[in-house]
């Protein structure tokens, strides 16, 4: 499931659990993180961000670098959008959803 499918729903899913817990449901929260074999690092000389990715590095932007740190495990995407938002232009809010979409195309972040 791409981002863009994953917003059109709520972040928190009711999900049903087994028979055995007799239609007890669970919250499901749906977060992003770095995809496994993927680093976020600053260049040593402080200029810069590099994806270090199994098929080698990815020059980022800053914009980039500030979205995918905050793909920790820890933000949905909408919140990573909003804390964007607040940190940047209130205009960025497409381009951070389509930057999210493409980065788990790219296999770059994982929902968790």
């Amino acid at each position: 499931m791409t981002y863009r499918e994953a917003t059109r729903a709520p972040a928190t899913w009711q999900v049903r659990r087994s028979q055995d817990m007799n239609g007890k449901t669970a919250s499901l929260r749906r977060t992003f993180r770095l995809a496994p074999g993927y680093q976020l690092q600053r260049d040593p000389s402080g200029s810069g961000h590099t994806l270090v990715s199994p098929k080698g590095p990815i020059q980022l932007n800053e914009s980039a670098a500030m979205i995918l740190d905050l793909c920790n495990g820890t933000f949905s995407g909408e919140e990573i959008v909003a804390r964007v938002l607040r940190a940047k232009d209130d205009n960025l809010a497409d381009d951070v959803r389509a930057f999210l979409d493409a980065a788990q195309r790219r296999g770059w972040i994982v929902e968790s």
